[in-house]
């Protein structure tokens, strides 16, 4: 479970009949990134200046995050600034991809694009791991399990 810079949501599990693995969804210029594995967020920006993303990552996972891009295709600036992954992250800054976090098939699709880098990195030898995920911020994004949304 992620949220945009924060951890707030942890307030709200207890007692769900679930496995919950614990995050922070790093949300900065050069795209989101889930840190799983944390029980607070990284700051990605320290005495007013942005820090390169593969140092972030590096505090991160020196903390045992599990670092991974998220909906790396999404429309970016102007329309969701950050939301989408700058062309030259690192493949080795990160442990995963998400490659499925809407409908496989829907008119906005752009899964296919992430799968394909996905694969690149698997054929550069950089076994990333692929993840599915869902983004909940309305009811508009709400789907039944497991349906065709990720799951």
């Amino acid at each position: 479970m992620t949220d945009h810079n924060a951890t707030s949501g942890y307030r709200e599990i207890d007692g769900l009949p679930l496995t919950i693995v614990r995050g922070s969804e790093l949300t900065t210029f050069a795209g989101h990134h889930p840190f799983y594995g944390l029980e607070r967020t990284e700051a990605w920006h320290e005495d007013g200046a942005v820090l390169p993303f593969g140092v972030v990552a590096a505090r991160a996972r020196s903390r045992g995050a599990f670092v991974s891009i998220a909906h790396p295709f999404k429309l970016g600036d102007p329309l969701c600034t950050g939301c989408r992954m700058t062309a030259d992250y690192d493949a080795d800054d990160v442990d995963a991809i998400e490659v499925w976090y809407r409908r496989w098939d829907g008119a906005d699709w752009d899964d296919r694009a992430a799968y394909d880098v996905w694969n690149r990195a698997w054929a550069a030898g950089k076994p990333l791991t692929a993840l599915a995920a869902r983004d909940w911020h309305g009811p508009a994004q709400e789907s039944p399990f497991p349906g065709e949304e990720p799951f």
